[in-house]
Formats: structure tokens, C-alpha cells, sequence
């Protein structure tokens, strides 16, 4: 394993204001579909490098206050006109583009949010990206998932935004997090869910094998995440599906 070359993509990530950075040795993704996995994108991945941006603690507390008045949301300014998206995708490409002047092939990943909306070829669950960055970041010791399905960093809490690069370069694996269980089970998440996703609909409970680690977490209808996402909260009786989802986007519009 290469320490040096770790080191530098380490201090590049940071020297293009990546909040955090973490890397996963390819073995932890073992239980991973192929088409979701780092081979199942670029067969000789070795290495996963995970960054992360923050969110500013007043425009997420001003989100929770007062959101539909000013559109204050990861969404909206955070994403769009200060482009936490368009900030990571871009430190991606920048440790791509080195690495790949290296001499290792590196595929950067679309940042969160990007996603398919249907099951596709051997993919047989719907809203699946090509990488799970949430789950890639535990794979990189940066944090853990907690019981909304979500990643939680130690210092940010959820608070934060992914993207991953998938390299054949053999870099040094950070290790697994170990420190204190960073979800307390307090459930607000399911008392706040506006759309009652954790409590609505819920299939079963998801156990997930990372780096040796199980994390488990409600297997929810992600077409109710839709609705919210979209600024449409429906009746709760209403089901989630896409014929639901259709008939909304028609009638009420979207975000």
C-alpha cells in the first residue's frame, strides 16, 4: 500500500475544502450487488476515497424553523447557490484527475441525490445510485449509519454531503469507527418525519454488513421520501408508489 500517495490525496481533498475524507479498502464492499459495488464499476477498484462538506448550522436551523417561507434547504440555497453538490463533484474530479496522472485508473461518482427511480437490469430495488456514498463513508471510517438509514458523522451529525472516487490505486484504508454509538435511538427522526416514513409502510428492518459491522435501520416505501423531497405531503393514508407520486406532481406541482 502506498502511504505517500495517500498522503497527498489526503491534503489534496483538503486543500479543495473538503470538510472530511476518509478511505475503504474495496474488501469492505464484499456484500455489495455487483452493479452497485466499486468492481462492478471500475473492475481493478482497489480503494474508495470518501469527502464530505458540512451544512451551515444557521441555514439548517432556520430550515427546520421556517422552511416553506425561505426555501432554506439542502435543496435550495445550500445546493443550488452555494452548490455543496457542485463543490463536491468537483473536489472528486480534482483527486480523480491526479490520481489518474498517477498512473491508476479513478472514477468520480455523481455527488447524493442522484439516483434511479425504478429498478434497472440486475438492480431489483428502486432509487438506487450507482455508489451508496452514506454507506461507502462508514466503509471509510468516517462515521456510522443510524436508525433513519442515514450517515452520522462524529463532530456534523447528519448534517452533511457525500461523494465517493473509486480508484485502482492501493491506498492505505482508514480504520472502521469505533468510538461512542453515534445514534442514541431517541427516535425524533420518527416523530418528525413529515411524511411518517419510519412508522408508514415500512417492509422490514434492514441489517447491513459493513467493514464487519451490522448496522440496521427500517426498510421504508422511499416513494413518501418523494413526496417530501418535492414539497408534496399528501394524506397519510395515501400509498406510496408511483401512481400516487404522478397524480401529486400534476395537481400540486413540484418544488
Amino acid at each position: 500500500m502506498n502511504k505517500k500517495l495517500t498522503e497527498k490525496v489526503k491534503e489534496l481533498a483538503k486543500k479543495k475544502c473538503a470538510d472530511f475524507v476518509g478511505i475503504a479498502d474495496v474488501s469492505r464492499f464484499k456484500n455489495v450487488p455487483l452493479m452497485l459495488s466499486p468492481k462492478g464499476l471500475l473492475p481493478s477498484a482497489k480503494s474508495v476515497i470518501v469527502v464530505g462538506l458540512y451544512f451551515l448550522d444557521a441555514s439548517a436551523e432556520l430550515e427546520e424553523k421556517e422552511w416553506l417561507n425561505h426555501q432554506y434547504d439542502i435543496y435550495g440555497t445550500n445546493q443550488g447557490r452555494t452548490g455543496m453538490n457542485q463543490r463536491l463533484e468537483s473536489i472528486a474530479f480534482w483527486i480523480a484527475r491526479f490520481l489518474e496522472e498517477e498512473g491508476y485508473q479513478s472514477l468520480p461518482i455523481a455527488a447524493s441525490n442522484i439516483w434511479r427511480f425504478k429498478p434497472y437490469k440486475d438492480i431489483n430495488h428502486p432509487f438506487a445510485p450507482d455508489l451508496v456514498h452514506r454507506y461507502a463513508a462508514v466503509a471509510a471510517g468516517l462515521g456510522e449509519i443510524w436508525w433513519n438509514g442515514l450517515f452520522i458523522h462524529p463532530v456534523y451529525g447528519a448534517r452533511t454531503r457525500l461523494t465517493s472516487i473509486i480508484t485502482s490505486a492501493e491506498l492505505i484504508p482508514d480504520p472502521m469507527y469505533n468510538g461512542k454509538p453515534l445514534c442514541d435511538r431517541f427516535m425524533e427522526c420518527v416523530k418528525n418525519c413529515p411524511t411518517d416514513t419510519y412508522r408508514k409502510e415500512v417492509k422490514k428492518i434492514n441489517e447491513i454488513e459493513i467493514g464487519g459491522r451490522i448496522f440496521k435501520f427500517p426498510d421504508i416505501n422511499k416513494w413518501r421520501c418523494i413526496w417530501e423531497s418535492f414539497n408534496m405531503i399528501p394524506p397519510f393514508a395515501e400509498k406510496g408508489n408511483e401512481e400516487t407520486f404522478l397524480k401529486l406532481i400534476h395537481t400540486v406541482g413540484n418544488r
